[in-house]
């Protein structure tokens, strides 16, 4: 399962190669590659729990309503 946030800042943490299962994709957002969601509905607990996430990884999430987070569960 992939999951694509979008509205992320570009700004990416000193460890970001380190961390494989991100990868940032040519329009900016980012995907990420997790078992933990893959049974995960979108709900706003997911969302929580994804931008708990990034933050702890030391991603700073837009505040830019226009860049709100979004994610699609392919």
């Amino acid at each position: 399962m992939y999951i694509e946030l979008q509205g992320l800042e570009t700004a990416r943490p000193s460890n970001y190669r380190q961390v494989p299962r991100f990868r940032a994709n040519e329009n900016g957002s980012f995907i990420i590659l997790h078992e933990r969601y893959k049974e995960a509905s979108t709900s706003k607990k997911l969302l929580l729990d994804l931008e708990n996430h990034f933050t702890q990884m030391g991603y700073k999430l837009s505040t830019n309503p226009i860049l709100a987070v979004k994610f699609i569960i392919i």
